[in-house]
This record gives structure tokens, sequence and C-alpha cells, in this order.
């Protein structure tokens, strides 16, 4: 885990540019849709990490991807709420699970609101770190 929140940021917004790299083009097979999922899950883990380290400045503990988020709600960064929970119940489907059906609705909700979610908490992110 990276120690320094600017490295965090960094790390995030690179895992993110490759979800929305993804993302930018149609999706034509399961291969692909596969590939924006594991993208999304790699963008999540490096985005609860952000905030955890975000909490950590503001004087709030964030042990878990669960605790981050919400540290992300009492400071502004996770918006909508209902958003972030359905991301990390998907995270943690798609982490455990293999069923096709259950891949194409979390691709849907990827597409849809998870990915501008993760921006939109980037870049509150850099605004409230103050960074360039």
């Amino acid at each position: 885990m990276a120690a320094d929140p600017a490295i965090a940021l960094r790390n995030t917004e690179a895992a993110l540019g490759r979800l929305e790299l993804f993302l930018a083009v149609p999706v034509r097979d399961e291969r692909e849709r596969a590939g924006v999922i594991q993208a999304f899950e790699v963008t999540f883990e490096a985005c609860w990490k952000l905030l955890q380290k975000v909490a950590q400045l503001q004087g709030l503990q964030a042990a878990s991807p669960k605790a981050a988020m919400v540290a992300g709600f009492q400071l502004g960064l996770c918006e909508p709420e209902a958003v972030w929970l359905q991301m990390l119940v998907d995270r943690n489907l798609t982490v455990h699970t293999c069923r096709a059906d259950l891949a194409d609705v979390i691709f849907q909700r990827i597409v849809k609101s998870h990915a501008a979610a993760l921006r939109s908490a980037v870049e509150a992110s850099r605004a409230l770190l103050q960074l360039p």
C-alpha cells in the first residue's frame, strides 16, 4: 500500500485511466467484458486504498474497503452512497464468482454508474489533498 497519499492518488488515476480506456470502445465479446471487469476490480482496490490514506490524514481510521467508503461518505468523497454500496457488493461478487449472467449485470453497472463514481471520488480526493 502506498504510504504517501499522492502516490495512492497516482496509482488510482492510472488504474482508472485504464478502466476508462477500456470503456471508451465498444465491448464486443466476453473476453473484452472480462477485461473491463478486471480493470474495475483493480481500480476499486486502488481507490479504497486512496480513500484510506485521505481518511487517515483527516484523523479517521479505515482499515477495510467498507470502512474506507464510510470515511469517504463522511468526507463527501463518495457519492452517491447507494452506488458505492453496490460497487462494494459487485467487487466482492466479481472476485468470488464466475457466473456469466452476473458478470453482464455488473458490467452494465460499471458502464452506467461505477466508473463515474470512481472518477468523482478521485477528483474529490485530489481537491481535498490540494494536489495539482
